[in-house]
């Protein structure tokens, strides 16, 4: 007994467990399952979405019989499996924000962007990085790129890993990543009409990586209009694989993820980094006092805490894009709020003048992130 599921066949998942968010087209797949079948077909329906299997056997003596009942059969098939797939790929759509509903049609107006096909490349080309940066942690030459940062080997050799598997798929998509000529970012515009930047932080805790501390992460994000769409965080010591599209779940190594509705009290963990010129400021004094403050050194895996709840809130002063692109596509799939520190927006940001300027973000739960606005502003 052989059968061909209209879940397998139409739906398709990743290794990541996204939705794939696209649909082969019902012909050709209806053609494969015909030219599959050599005998007596059933038909079951079965879920909401109707979802056809066909199972067969060989067992049949009526050879008039058996062809008059495949082809009344395969049309009843026909009929079935191409509304299946209409109904799946239009869930599929609304699911990752790529189809609008107005008065119960379809608004096909939103170009039309392969999320699942994009995380699946940035999985890929993060756990090559991480692996290579785990094969030199051990063997590093280490220089100075400016006053307050370090660069290693692996920094430029996981980037270029990561950009090359990047351009083997989209060729013609832009790159803002850390690591460029002369201590300068590098960057390179999009070509054509798939206004997408990916944006790439090979090594995220490079000081940390430097000195041979696991504390470390790839971050790579997909952006499109200013806007983060994709973002994966991978942290190669531990094997955690953080992931989420927009309008998606967040998930870590393919279980969902959802930020505490911990408060922020003396159990409570809280991100700060150690970077203040002149002193800590007394909101962070007061948070010294009132928490459990950590600062990991990567701001990237400080903002997946916070997606997974390990962290009630995290608060960074200088930050760059590819510290946080990644991290605000997760933080907002599980449900925490990511601001400036005046509770405003961060994005959407000119990524065509993007030069490599810093940020002041908070990521928190719900619950503490209008007390943690609050503490910043006295």
């Amino acid at each position: 007994m052989e059968s061909f599921g209209y879940s397998a066949l139409c739906e398709g998942k990743g290794r990541s467990g996204h939705s794939a968010g696209w649909a082969r087209p019902a012909v050709f797949l209806l053609e494969s399952a015909v030219a599959k079948m050599p005998a007596h077909i059933d038909l079951v329906m079965s879920g909401q979405s109707k979802a056809a299997e066909v199972s067969y056997n060989r067992q049949t003596d009526n050879r008039r019989d058996y062809a008059l009942a495949k082809r009344r059969h395969v049309e009843h098939f026909h009929l079935i499996y191409l509304l299946a797939c209409v109904h799946n790929c239009v869930r599929i759509r609304q699911r990752n924000g790529l189809v609008k509903v107005k008065g119960g049609q379809q608004d096909m107006a939103l170009e039309q962007r392969d999320l699942s096909r994009m995380l699946e490349t940035a999985i890929v080309a993060a756990r090559l990085a991480g692996q290579r940066a785990m094969e030199e942690i051990n063997y590093l030459k280490v220089s100075v790129k400016n006053d307050t940062e370090l660069v290693t080997q692996a920094d430029t050799r996981c980037q270029e890993i990561i950009i090359d598997r990047i351009k083997e798929t989209y060729p013609d998509h832009g790159f803002i990543a850390e690591e460029g000529v002369d201590g300068r970012i590098f960057k390179q515009s999009p070509r054509g009409q798939d206004m997408l930047w990916w944006v790439i932080d090979p090594i995220d805790g490079t000081n940390n990586f430097a000195h041979r501390m696991l504390f470390f992460t790839v971050s790579v994000a997909v952006m499109h209009e200013g806007e983060p769409i994709v973002g994966v965080i991978f942290e190669p010591a531990t094997d955690s694989m953080f992931t989420a599209v927009k309008d998606g779940d967040a998930q870590l190594n393919d279980r969902r993820i959802t930020a505490s509705e911990e408060a922020m009290d003396k159990f409570a963990s809280v991100g700060l980094e150690s970077h203040f010129e002149g002193g800590a400021p007394g909101w962070a004094c007061e948070i010294m006092q009132r928490t459990r403050f950590r600062n990991l050194g990567t701001t990237a895996l400080q903002l997946a805490y916070v997606a997974k709840g390990s962290m009630v809130a995290t608060i960074a002063n200088t930050p760059k894009l590819w510290d946080i692109a990644a991290g605000v596509v997760i933080n907002r799939a599980a449900e925490a709020v990511i601001t400036d520190w005046q509770g405003g927006k961060i994005f959407p940001v000119d990524l065509d003048s993007y030069d490599g300027h810093k940020f002041q973000i908070i990521a928190a739960n719900q619950k503490v992130h209008g007390e943690v606005v609050e503490l910043l502003r006295h």
